[in-house]
């Protein structure tokens, strides 16, 4: 049974690494926004402390089976991954041919190139390198170290082609640093400009901090304040002309979630595309209960009309239905409904529309906590109001009608 702890013990190493990586993924935004593995981070940390001799007493050497085995495992699990919601066939079948399509033309190409770099090192060199060593650049560089890994010891051991692993992996490496340049702002870029293929893909906060949720959480109970807006996204609403600027303004300090639809929600994803905003998610509308639980997830009620005259002299509804839930509201109206708001909605904060400057300011003002409303609920129940306005109706009767 002693022989069997050395694999346990390289195991455990490996889960820790992976696990210091998630929590550094979690915890460093730098981290999240390159998009760097988690996994990846835990790997260069293995390896520094096994250089350092701080594994336990572990080599690389003692990692190669584990490797193995879960590059092959993970390639089993494509199978198992469901379509994202939203995506149908208009998505999956040109972005699929697409995919193989370049896949195939990029193999090839580094194929020749890679066979091409070692025949001329060999001409000036007068080395005897194996044209296989350049090959091998269509595992490693595009397919990653367990790809470079699993062909490379086959490569080696079976076929004689010496140093194939060690060049495999040497490609894999150039190839995360070119993945990290190059292809992670390029397919940032795709995604904020709406030019990707599956529409239904985004770089939400649950991508950026994978699977670690408890942490997260926590973050944003300590530093990022969620904030909801529900309801039409239209020229009367404006949020086009105050929400890049705002979130903008609030960018380390919370989240929008927007909840709706409407005309002018093209502009607003423009904008949120033009200025590079990360911290504004859109979401299409919902039903009652799950607008509900948005509800009570969020810190803050977000409120806008645009800056317009005619707005001065109108009420939205909507001020009933987030006064009624206690949370914090932040308005920005004018005229009878920044009065309104003002005097009957505790807790609340109110600035000039589309004036994020202003918004910012008095954002300061609110509590984040719930606030009981029981007066306001009672006054404006919908049975109170019917009552006081027939007794508004009959005063205007005759006496005599009575």
């Amino acid at each position: 049974m002693a022989s069997t702890f050395d694999g346990v013990m390289a195991f455990a190493f490996m889960i820790s690494m992976i696990l210091v990586g998630t929590i550094a993924r979690a915890k460093i935004g730098f981290l999240r926004n390159a998009l760097v593995p988690a996994s990846l981070i835990g790997g260069i940390l293995g390896f520094v402390l096994i250089a350092a001799g701080l594994s336990f007493g572990n080599s690389a050497a003692d990692f190669t089976a584990f490797t193995f085995h879960f590059f092959t495992l993970s390639f089993m699990s494509l199978v198992l991954t469901g379509s994202e919601k939203g995506a149908t066939k208009g998505t999956i079948v040109p972005g699929g041919t697409w995919l193989s399509v370049l896949w195939v033309m990029s193999l090839v190409m580094q194929a020749i190139i890679g066979i091409g770099v070692i025949a001329a090192y060999d001409a000036v060199s007068g080395e005897g390198l194996s044209f296989f060593l350049g090959a091998i650049v269509t595992h490693g560089f595009t397919q990653g170290p367990g790809q470079a890994l699993a062909m490379g010891s086959i490569w080696e051991h079976d076929l004689g082609v010496t140093h194939a692993i060690n060049f495999g992996l040497i490609y894999a490496s150039i190839g995360f640093i070119a993945a990290f340049l190059i292809g992670v702002p390029v397919a940032r870029h795709a995604i904020k400009a709406g030019i990707n293929f599956n529409r239904a893909a985004r770089i939400d906060d649950e991508f950026l901090t994978e699977p670690f949720t408890g942490l997260t959480a926590r973050e944003n109970d300590q530093s990022t304040i969620r904030v909801l807006y529900a309801g039409n996204i239209g020229e009367g609403q404006g949020l086009h002309a105050i929400l890049p600027d705002l979130a903008r303004r609030m960018t380390s300090r919370m989240s929008f979630r927007i909840i709706g639809a409407g005309g002018r929600e093209p502009a607003l994803r423009q904008a949120i595309a033009d200025n590079n905003i990360q911290n504004i998610e859109i979401l299409p509308p919902v039903d009652r209960s799950k607008l509900i639980e948005e509800y009570a997830q969020a810190q803050v009620l977000f409120l806008h009309l645009n800056s317009y005259e005619a707005f001065e002299k109108v009420l939205p509804s909507k001020v009933f239905e987030y006064a009624a839930t206690g949370k914090p509201v932040w308005a920005g109206v004018a005229g009878f409904a920044a009065d309104f708001i003002r005097c009957e909605v505790s807790n609340s904060a109110v600035f000039h529309p589309c004036d994020a400057a202003a918004a910012e300011q008095v954002f300061a003002n609110l509590k984040l906590r719930l606030t009981r409303r029981d007066k306001f609920i009672s006054r404006y129940a919908r049975k109170n109001i019917m009552r006081s306005m027939v007794a508004d109706m009959l005063e205007l009767l005759p006496g005599e009608q009575l």
